[in-house]
């Protein structure tokens, strides 16, 4: 395997990515497609990065990730760049420390509609140091907490093209202007699952599910003062969600959260919580997102919001004669909204059909192809039957789909 793998071929170094890959010493080196290296559609222009990542997991089952890239603006003349670790450095516990620096453009509204996504209005530049590290206390209960610097500055000043705006149909709007500012955060997240089984090995625990869903609480920080920090808010969130087996029947999912601003006396936009537009064309993450929403959004005072998938596996289909051999798989669900604030009350249910392709030349890639048609109902507009496109890729090192 580690022969097909590693073997240097024209169409890996330029579509698909090189591996190199040591099953015996367990680790592996990714560099991404030559093709990547040139990003033509970038704020600011088109910029040149490169990429590399390295993972080893050792003999103690203790392991590293190591991620970096760094691009060039050609336009503004401009460096930016990521790097970040994580290291496992206790098996039994899932014990995991990471850090991430990094000099970027980021979005203001992250996750919308790809239509509002391009705008310029929606870019700042973002320099952040992070801190994570999480930690199992007892058997079923997570502590996680993240601290993060960061120094946003306004994009306003840079040189931007037409092309793009022009190309994709985009308003062309200016970049939103704003006076620089450092923000401190901390964010403590604990998880519990009762009941969660697991396996004992020499050298570390392997978590094997729990019956019960996992329960969570999450508290975000604004903390001023701290780096020179300006913002001063509090976010509490809580939620459970649970994914189901059930055997030839398929598997459902559902997430339930429901969250607000206890604390709100230096809120900027940037920490704002958005409900997102639904995408005109794509179908997005039905476990976090909503389709059919008509706007986007920001919820301040306490919401309610829940998402629920079933993914049939063919168990319906695959009933019909000579559709088994199309390897077809059939997907459902909805989702829910109450945002009290803006009197709100909003339900979406959605249908697909969804085929997974492997890539010839690649046996570990894999992505799903899928066609849904979506509907909703709200007290305060009503969306007519719409028809998406999905895309999704899979992440073989998570073990799940992107």
């Amino acid at each position: 395997m580690d022969r097909v793998l590693n073997k240097i071929t024209w169409k890996k170094m330029l579509i698909f990515g090189q591996i190199f890959n040591d099953h015996k010493k367990e680790r592996m080196w990714i560099l991404p497609p030559i093709t990547s290296m040139l990003q033509p559609v970038a704020f600011g222009g088109a910029r040149l990065k490169l990429a590399a990542a390295y993972r080893k997991t050792y003999y103690s089952r203790r392991n590293l990730s190591l991620e970096a890239d760094i691009s060039y603006g050609f336009r503004n003349r401009d460096v930016n760049g990521t790097i970040s670790l994580e290291r496992k450095y206790n098996p039994f516990k899932n014990g995991k420390y990471r850090f991430k620096a990094g000099r970027n453009f980021e979005f203001i509204y992250p996750g919308d509609a790809w239509v509002n996504v391009l705008k310029r209005s929606n870019i700042y530049l973002n320099n952040s140091f992070e801190l994570g590290h999480e930690l199992e206390i007892f058997n079923g209960l997570t502590l996680m907490n993240d601290f993060e610097i960061a120094f946003r500055r306004s994009v306003a000043n840079y040189k931007v093209g037409n092309n793009a705006d022009s190309i994709f149909g985009i308003p062309n709007e200016p970049p939103v202007q704003f006076d620089p500012y450092n923000a401190t955060y901390n964010q403590v997240r604990l998880y519990f699952t009762p009941r969660m089984r697991y396996a004992r090995e020499p050298r570390e625990k392997i978590f094997l599910g729990s019956k019960w869903p996992t329960f969570y609480v999450l508290w975000k920080k604004g903390i001023k003062g701290l780096f020179k920090s300006e913002i001063d808010f509090d976010y509490l969130e809580f939620g459970l969600f649970q994914n189901l087996n059930l055997g030839v029947a398929g598997n459902t999912s559902y997430f339930i959260k429901s969250g607000d601003f206890v604390n709100g006396k230096d809120l900027r936009v940037i920490d704002y919580k958005f409900m997102r537009q639904g995408d005109p064309l794509f179908f997005q993450n039905p476990r976090s997102n909503f389709q059919a929403l008509d706007s986007t959004f920001p919820v301040f005072d306490r919401y309610f919001q829940g998402n629920i998938v079933h993914e049939f596996n063919g168990a319906l289909i695959n009933k019909i004669p000579f559709f088994k051999k199309l390897k077809l798989q059939e997907i459902a669900g909805g989702g829910v909204l109450i945002a009290p604030e803006r009197d709100l009350r909003y339900a979406e249910f959605f249908a697909g059909i969804e085929r997974v392709f492997k890539w010839p030349f690649n046996p570990l890639t894999r992505l799903k192809l899928g066609v849904y048609v979506v509907t909703s109902v709200a007290n305060k507009f009503n969306n007519p039957v719409q028809f998406k496109i999905g895309l999704t890729t899979w992440d073989r090192f998570r073990n799940r789909w992107r």
